[in-house]
């Protein structure tokens, strides 16, 4: 038994860690602790062992948050300094304003759980602007391959929606944030 496990004493509601010192089955098997905090040592009838986890929990942050964490770590920064930065960075401010729980808990979780945090998958989405008096094509958003830029052109409607087309929410605001009320969420697929 390690001195830093975490047991429940004959059905106390708090958890503390204790050391078992003896056995005493002369006694209605009676066991003798010893608190580890305080030294004080008692009698129970029973102690249930509660192991604490090793491994801490993953942390679930959006990609554009462990960018930015990899970032300033590959800088060298402190947690500190990256937090003084926070509201900087657009896409990270508008995350923290919508966050109900205290956004530097979560980064700072993240922060230390670094790079074992898990990235949610971004929704993909394409837009398509309406022009009734289009005859021939569609008004789509789309990203150019070898620029990577998104452009606002024609397309056939007889192609099917290529994955280009596929755009996440981000992507869409930067350039195109008036373009956001047309979109439509891809079914079953997500880009990380």
């Amino acid at each position: 038994m390690k001195q830093n496990d975490f047991y429940e004493v004959d059905g106390c509601t708090d958890f503390i860690p204790v050391k078992l010192i003896e056995e005493h089955k002369h006694l209605m098997n009676t066991l003798e602790l010893e608190v580890a905090e305080s030294g004080f040592r008692t009698f129970a009838p029973n102690i249930y062992k509660f192991p604490k986890v090793d491994e801490p929990q993953k942390v679930t942050v959006p990609k554009f948050v462990a960018e930015w964490i990899k970032k300033y770590k590959e800088e060298g920064c402190r947690l500190s300094h990256a937090l003084e930065d926070v509201f900087d960075d657009v896409e990270l401010s508008l995350y923290i304003k919508q966050q109900e729980d205290d956004y530097t808990e979560i980064i700072a979780k993240a922060w230390l759980s670094y790079p074992n945090i898990i990235v949610e998958q971004e929704k993909l989405y394409t837009v398509e602007i309406p022009n009734p008096n289009s005859i021939g094509g569609k008004l789509v958003l789309f990203k150019q391959q070898s620029t990577g830029r998104l452009i606002l052109d024609m397309l056939n409607p007889n192609i099917n929606k290529p994955k280009y087309l596929h755009l996440t929410e981000s992507e869409i605001k930067q350039d195109f944030e008036w373009a956001w009320q047309f979109a439509k969420e891809v079914e079953n697929e997500t880009k990380i």
